[in-house]
């Protein structure tokens, strides 16, 4: 540390006006009887908090304060550091400049620490700061990505109890972080250079921390049993779920596996239960798409179809429909392929093909039960989408999705699934199609540059560090996504045509020419004017057509 500052942080506190020199005292005492951190004691009395204490100490020393959201410590960096050590002091390591070590620490003038890990890490130290509870966290998460030779089956003074096994550790910071960057799923991809990680966040691919290919097999393994899984078939995809608490939250994790030629990939697929149901304003429908689609559901009956691609937030979109429906004087039924959220007023089932409990099955009890309202999760067979039009057509009003590109593709696909042309012509009340667009964020738009900053984040770990990259988004100028919505709401003449077989092209000219509801590309355009999102994103999530 540059010019060995001997300052003390008890100093620096009194000095600048945060606490009192009673209150130093009081916490000098708590100190000496309990051995614990100055710095935690006085954020413990509620003096100020701890990031308020970084910044604090940041501001007074000239040190930088450490993105730990965007580090990514090698594991050679990590080696050179024990975990025990690291966990005493506070310290993660975070790259090496120079033949400089960067480490962040909590308390960058405990000049002890720094002589013992500059001495273990066998070069001088560079220290950066940041809260206590975060590089915990941030130490957890690091050390278990790089196998079981860097850790200490003892715990950590500060902690009382026994660690769990390296790969149960691992397996918990993998599924943690990708909670906490918001990743929808986590992607396992073997190749020959081993297992590598990766997260889908708002729908685009980005890396994970890198796996120690000595634990793959025992990370694959260990999430299969999680998962129920037959950890001895390889040959074969399978397919399970389970349920963990990541910091007091329940999540739900639906495991997938498929073989390769360089062996088992896995896919897990991540909904955080306490996010809770959306309303319709809260998914991005608004205006012209949301008085359509709320025209249709006050409907009594009929079919009601969202449409979309996978991952497009078609099941979200339903949820925030049915929640609108459900209450005491309806009966609501359900039937769905797992069941996501638990809604009000509502019966829900989920579907168990090995029971013989599939949609249709399913169905076919459900309207037995008189109901108001039925939810089918996807029509994915000639069978469902039968059952689902003749629902409609005895007085129903049911709801379901389809995997088509845009609205008018839902009349095309139901002809296609074998539904008489004149039933779907009776019944289709309306196709809402949607895209998710990623949101720019809002705390660094419009400084932020997308390309220098993806440019600055392909740079070395060291340079990150010094500059000033947006944490919330990290450096990639979009945070979270919106809905991009059309509809399509045939009117006599469409049934018309849809009762004599017109197909999805001719339909879609129709509805340009007459206007049977509003074309998806005019309110993603509104949402880009609106500087919600952009053309380009616009463009990659749609491909250009509308």
């Amino acid at each position: 540390m540059k010019g060995r500052n001997r300052k003390k942080l008890g100093d620096l506190l009194t000095g600048a006006g945060v606490i009192s020199a009673a209150a130093l005292e009081q916490a000098l005492a708590t100190q000496r009887a309990t051995g614990a951190r100055l710095g935690e004691i006085i954020v413990a009395s509620g003096a100020l908090s701890e990031e308020r204490m970084a910044a604090f100490l940041s501001e007074q020393l000239g040190l930088p304060l450490a993105d730990l959201d965007a580090a990514r410590p090698s594991g050679g960096t990590l080696q050179l550091l024990p975990e025990a050590l690291a966990r005493r002091h506070l310290a993660l390591p975070l790259g090496i400049e120079e033949g400089t070590a960067l480490v962040a620490m909590a308390d960058p003038l405990d000049l002890g620490a720094l002589d013992e890990i500059s001495a273990r890490m066998g070069r001088p130290v560079r220290p950066l700061i940041a809260p206590a509870r975060a590089l915990r966290r941030a130490i957890a998460e690091a050390y278990a990505f790089i196998g079981p030779g860097t850790f200490d089956p003892a715990p950590a003074p500060s902690e009382g109890k026994t660690a769990p096994a390296p790969v149960a550790r691992l397996v918990d910071s993998l599924i943690g972080k990708a909670v906490r960057e918001r990743a929808s799923d986590i992607h396992l991809e073997p190749g020959k250079g081993g297992l590598c990680a990766r997260f889908r966040v708002d729908g685009v691919m980005r890396p994970a921390p890198e796996l120690e290919r000595n634990m793959e097999a025992a990370l694959v393994s260990r999430l299969k049993i999680m998962a129920r899984l037959d950890i001895a078939e390889n040959r074969m995809p399978q397919e399970g779920a389970f349920t963990m608490e990541v910091e007091g939250r329940g999540v739900e994790a639906r495991v997938s596996t498929f073989p390769t030629i360089h062996g088992e990939a896995m896919v897990i697929r991540l909904q955080d239960r306490a996010r809770g149901l959306l309303g319709l304003e809260q998914t991005g429908l608004e205006g012209a798409p949301l008085a359509w689609f709320r025209d249709a559901l006050r409907r009594t009956s009929g079919l009601l179809i969202v449409t979309g691609p996978t991952g497009s937030g078609k099941t979200t979109t339903l949820y925030a429909a049915l929640a609108e429906l459900a209450c005491p004087s309806r009966v609501t039924l359900t039937i769905e392929d797992p069941v996501e959220y638990r809604v009000a007023h509502t019966r829900q089932t989920q579907i168990n093909p090995k029971a013989g409990l599939t949609f249709a099955a399913g169905l076919r009890s459900i309207l037995r039960q008189d109901p108001d309202v039925v939810m089918i999760g996807e029509i994915r067979d000639a069978e469902t989408a039968a059952m689902a039009a003749r629902a409609a057509l005895t007085g129903r009003l049911a709801l379901s999705t389809m995997h088509t590109g845009d609205a008018a593709g839902a009349v095309e696909r139901l002809l296609d699934l074998g539904v008489e042309a004149p039933l779907v012509a009776a019944t289709l009340r309306g196709a809402l199609s949607q895209r998710l667009a990623r949101r720019v964020c809002p705390r660094c738009h419009p400084a932020a540059d997308p390309l220098g900053a993806q440019a600055l984040m392909a740079a070395e770990p060291a340079a990150r560090y010094r500059a000033k990259v947006c944490g919330w988004c990290r450096g990639g100028g979009f945070h979270g996504r919106i809905g991009l919505f059309g509809y399509f709401a045939p009117d006599e003449a469409a049934r018309e045509m849809i009762a004599r077989g017109a197909r999805g092209a001719e339909l879609r000219a129709a509805a340009r020419e007459r206007g049977f509801g509003p074309a998806l590309i005019d309110d993603a355009l509104a949402k880009a004017r609106a500087g919600i999102t952009t053309k380009e994103e616009i463009e990659r999530v749609t491909g250009g057509d509308g």
